[in-house]
């Protein structure tokens, strides 16, 4: 049940509290070209002895590889549809039309409405 609004979560000396650590992250994230993506990353996966929120996030490595290989194509897909353009078609999936009597294409050797059609 709940018993507080959100005006009082949000005003409560816990939540200015958290939100004080998480802007406190490791000093390497300043040079970080992802910095504004992962804002440090979750309190959670920063954690070390002295459980401080300035200790560099376990997934970083993760993260700057992720950005780094798949961002490019993030970024040409978001403009493709800032501009609403159609997505090319490298994602379109083009897939042939089986008969009931034809043969199974995982290649059973069986006709496929007696394989993967059932």
């Amino acid at each position: 049940m709940i018993t507080h609004s959100w005006n009082d979560f949000i005003n409560s000396a816990t939540y200015h509290a958290f939100g004080n650590q998480k802007v406190r992250f490791n000093i390497r994230c300043n040079n970080c070209p992802f910095i504004n993506l992962c804002h440090g990353d979750c309190q959670k996966h920063r954690f070390n002895i002295l459980n401080s929120s300035k200790t560099l996030s376990i997934l970083c490595k993760g993260w700057k590889k992720f950005y780094a290989n798949y961002l490019p194509r993030f970024k040409v897909l978001a403009d493709q549809i800032i501009n609403n353009n159609e997505l090319n078609s490298t994602f379109q999936i083009k897939v042939k039309k089986i008969g009931r009597n034809s043969l199974c294409p995982c290649k059973s050797g069986k006709k496929y409405k007696d394989c993967c059609l059932r």
